[in-house]
């Protein structure tokens, strides 16, 4: 669980139809409004948590 201001998220994976690729899913809405999808590290640019899941070696 991470902290956003007072507000705890939880945040966990999902599989996804192709085996290769895992879903990372927050409780709460981090981008209201909208989902977004990173690709790879070079695209996460806007997102410190993306940037942070990245740096896991098994990302």
């Amino acid at each position: 669980m991470i902290k956003t201001g007072n507000t705890l998220v939880s945040i966990y994976t999902e599989m996804t139809p192709n085996p290769e690729t895992m879903k990372f899913v927050a409780n709460k809405l981090l981008y209201p409004g909208k989902s977004i999808d990173f690709q790879d590290e070079s695209l996460a640019g806007p997102s410190p948590l993306a940037k942070e899941l990245f740096s896991f070696p098994f990302i």
